[in-house]
């Protein structure tokens, strides 16, 4: 059995413990699904159609999911996704729990990320939805369309990822370099 199967039979064990991780019509009935296609792109339909909706069945929305990336990569997956907002609260609370505990307490950043970082996507996503809605409420449809599929927000962001790599590379830098004056002579 792989890690990924393991962890899914382990949130299968939770939801059929507590039965409260699976939550009926927690969607806005405004963003259809048509709106997170658009929004999304293929990714929609590829995975996280799956991973919001009990047995994909748009309006039965699940609590928890694993997600691989965001399990093993934080905040890093945070920002591909464009939650920038969640991005910098997982960094700094893992810097903040790494430097006041141990390195393992970090580990729970990692396991709120996989099981929550789905259903905190799905969140953002029918926010930025809703936002462009609104801006435009007396848009057509095809122009409506346009808008989401237009939308930076819905689509990864390689090109952040790589700036907050290069900011981390600075600030360890920085860092060295005031060790080095202050400690290292």
């Amino acid at each position: 059995m792989s890690l990924s199967q393991d962890l899914n039979n382990i949130r299968d064990r939770i939801n059929e413990l507590f039965g409260v991780l699976t939550r009926q019509n927690d969607f806005d009935s405004s963003v259809t699904e048509d709106d997170l296609y658009h929004f999304i792109g293929s990714d929609y339909e590829e995975y996280y159609k799956h991973k919001w909706f009990k047995d994909g069945v748009y309006g039965q929305r699940k609590l928890t999911s694993l997600n691989i990336g965001a399990f093993f990569f934080t905040f890093t997956w945070f920002y591909y996704r464009n939650m920038r907002t969640w991005g910098n609260l997982v960094m700094f609370a893992g810097i903040l729990l790494i430097m006041k505990f141990e390195l393992s307490v970090g580990l729970l950043i990692c396991v709120f990320s996989g099981f929550f970082g789905n259903d905190l996507y799905y969140r953002f996503c029918v926010n930025c939805i809703k936002k462009i809605k609104n801006k435009h409420p007396n848009m057509h449809a095809e122009e409506h369309k346009m808008q989401l599929v237009n939308a930076p927000e819905g689509k990864p962001s390689i090109l952040k990822v790589m700036m907050l790599r290069d900011l981390i590379v600075l600030a360890v830098m920085l860092l060295a370099f005031y060790w080095y004056l202050n400690f290292g002579r």
